[in-house]
């Protein structure tokens, strides 16, 4: 009876881990791809500033050049897990190629993630900076992709070549709002400046 009580036990946690991992793949966040696209400054760049000393020459006490670089590969990674393919396409979550590129948004509890995550311009920011950083051209471009069709205004848009907001009372470019007007195919963000008066949610 042990046994048999045991057996079923870990049959269940197996079963349950199974799940998990494969929930986890199906609706995996984006691939990293550090030191893509042959870049001219590949990760990682380890330089003293200028006028003074800093970790680039004087390794920390127990904390070598090779350690440093692994720790921000995870942190990367862990960075990364916030974003995903899965994005916003006319109201239905889905992948988004244009030219070979996909298309990355940061993950929402819409499209599957617990939480939601920053769609600010300050957000987005953070995320370009760190695939320039390490190199990472997908991950750079399809973010990207995602930020100019959702945000430039004044700009044709890479995924319809459709102009965004097209009566925008500034200069094109991007705008704190990110938001696109009504017939767009790539959603997000928040609700000022769309000509239709109509925000996403």
């Amino acid at each position: 009876m042990y046994y048999f009580t045991f057996t079923m036990n870990s049959r269940s946690i197996f079963s349950t881990l199974f799940f998990v991992l494969f929930y986890s793949i199906a609706f995996s966040q984006v691939t990293v791809n550090i030191n893509s696209g042959n870049p001219n400054h590949p990760f990682p760049q380890f330089y003293d500033y200028k006028g003074g000393t800093s970790l680039a020459s004087e390794n920390g006490v127990g904390m070598p050049h090779a350690e440093m670089e692994q720790r921000i590969r995870d942190a990367y990674k862990i960075m990364t897990n916030s974003m995903t393919y899965n994005v916003n396409n006319g109201g239905v979550y889905g992948p988004v190629t244009v030219a070979g590129v996909k298309y990355i948004m940061p993950h929402d509890v819409a499209s599957g993630a617990d939480a939601g995550h920053c769609t600010c311009v300050e957000g987005d920011g953070y995320n370009l900076l760190a695939a320039a950083y390490m190199a990472d051209k997908a991950t750079f471009d399809g973010y990207y992709m995602w930020v100019h069709d959702r945000q430039f205004q004044k700009t044709k848009r890479f995924i319809d070549c459709v102009t965004n907001s097209p009566g925008y009372s500034y200069s094109p470019g991007i705008s704190g709002a990110g938001s696109l007007g009504a017939p767009t195919n790539v959603k997000g963000g928040g609700r000022r400046n769309r000509e239709d008066g109509v925000g996403d949610p």
